[in-house]
């Protein structure tokens, strides 16, 4: 409440309290692709819940996004999505996390 703005990581459509979440200064939810549908057949509540968080200024993510299928149907409904779909994880060179500890240092 202080200035802090706080992320739900893995949550579910069902259950979710948006009103006290954004009271409690929650600005981000992450839900797994896995809860919101397969393939090109995304669940009809997800619509209703990104514009319900929008409206609370929580930014909803989908996370674990591996199915090439999914981000075209949820292009449509979420602004922010992560996973193998976009690029496959990577091993860190050290010089990408001696880059970070000089960036974080400064």
């Amino acid at each position: 409440r202080a200035g802090v703005l706080l992320s739900l990581s893995q949550a579910s459509i069902a259950g979710v309290d948006l009103p006290s979440l954004s009271r409690l200064n929650v600005r981000w939810i992450s839900l797994a692709a896995s809860s919101v549908g397969v393939g090109v057949r995304i669940s009809a509540g997800l619509a209703g819940f990104v514009q319900s968080a929008r409206a609370m200024r929580i930014q909803v993510v989908i996370s674990h996004l591996g199915d090439p299928r999914q981000v075209q149907g949820l292009s449509r409904t979420a602004r922010f999505a992560s996973g193998p779909a976009f690029a496959m994880p990577r091993k860190l060179k050290r010089t990408d996390v001696e880059d970070v500890a000089l960036t974080a240092a400064a």
